[in-house]
């Protein structure tokens, strides 16, 4: 009898072992953040929208547990590379999803605003305009009107107003602003870290007077979630 129990139970354990070496976890992790470009009746949101991808047997997650551990890091299996971005007036909100072109996927750097909207220099080191859906070249009076990439903001402003605006970023824990536009609106932005982190949980709140908040955006970093395959080749694919 003892016999046969251990026979099932060695049974049970090999089929356990074959189903986690056969199937497969997949857990996500989303990159978080927000910055703000704001001035009185209109202001932009640049919000994270990308995701690092890691799928392995389920064999294999306690081995991954240890590395983490041992502070040892894990090569991704998959990248996807995007930002939310929102332009919000008194009277209208628009959404659009941009996604980076180019092999690297890089995004402009050193985003400025100017009267007439956001420049920033794109790879090649080119001045480029944010036209609502892209960054696109700038046109020979665009670029004579900002003077090149060399009257591009590099580095943090502290708050002051660069060509009328207010640029506000969420890069340290516990921090936390609000944006105005117009009378009646404003843009709340928080970062819900206790402790500075490359992995941070941003919200964005749409404040409207008389009316209850708008969540605009709640992305919590801090750890990896697991996700079904659908789900994980609905991120990547």
């Amino acid at each position: 009898m003892r016999n046969k129990r251990a026979a099932i139970l060695l049974a049970l354990f090999v089929v356990v072992i074959v189903l986690s070496l056969y199937f497969q976890m997949h857990l996500v992790r989303d990159w978080s953040g927000a910055t703000v470009y704001s001035r009185e009746n209109e202001a932009y949101i640049f919000m994270g929208d990308s995701h690092t991808g890691y799928h392995f047997p389920y064999v294999a997650y306690p081995f991954l547990i240890l590395q983490g551990l041992l502070h040892v890091g894990n090569e991704a299996n998959d990248e996807h590379s995007a930002a939310l971005v929102l332009h919000i007036t008194p009277s209208s909100i628009d959404r659009q999803v941009y996604i980076p072109a180019g092999e690297n996927h890089s995004s402009p750097g050193f985003i400025t605003p100017f009267e007439d909207g956001l420049y920033g220099m794109c790879p090649g080191g080119t001045l480029c305009k944010w036209t609502g859906k892209s960054y696109e070249p700038a046109t020979p009076e665009q670029q004579l009107r900002v003077g090149g990439i060399e009257h591009l903001v590099r580095g943090d402003t502290g708050n002051q107003p660069v060509n009328g605006w207010v640029i506000s970023r969420t890069y340290r824990p516990g921090e936390q602003f609000k944006a105005q536009v117009g009378k009646d609106i404003a843009i709340a932005v928080q970062n819900h870290n206790k402790a500075e982190s490359v992995y941070n949980w941003v919200t964005v709140d749409l404040l409207r007077s008389g009316q209850p908040p708008e969540h605009l955006y709640n992305v919590d970093g801090r750890s990896p979630r697991l996700v079904t395959k659908a789900t994980y080749d609905r991120i990547f694919r």
